[in-house]
């Protein structure tokens, strides 16, 4: 491959989605919690922007490193689970 000198500004950005079966367009127009995994503040601060129109009434986004926003997936996945068989 050709080197261009050409440079390209990209993120590592973790945005897991919690969103229940059979109520995925609701769980997206209103979401309980937004969860930013990234350590680098221009792509948080885009986030933020994207998701401005679903965080109107109260603030809820959450930002960590990307380890910690996949981890926070899974164990809402379990807890949620965990409910279900109670």
């Amino acid at each position: 491959m050709t080197n261009r000198n050409v440079q390209h500004e990209f993120a590592v950005v973790s945005n897991p989605e919690f969103l229940k079966e059979g109520a995925a367009v609701h769980d997206c127009e209103r979401p309980d919690r937004i969860i930013i995994g990234t350590r680098q503040r221009r792509a948080e601060q885009l986030l933020r922007e994207v998701f401005a129109p679903f965080n109107r009434n109260r603030d809820k986004i959450m930002v960590m490193d990307v380890r910690s926003a996949e981890l926070t997936k899974y164990v809402a996945n379990c807890w949620h689970q965990n409910q279900l068989h109670e």
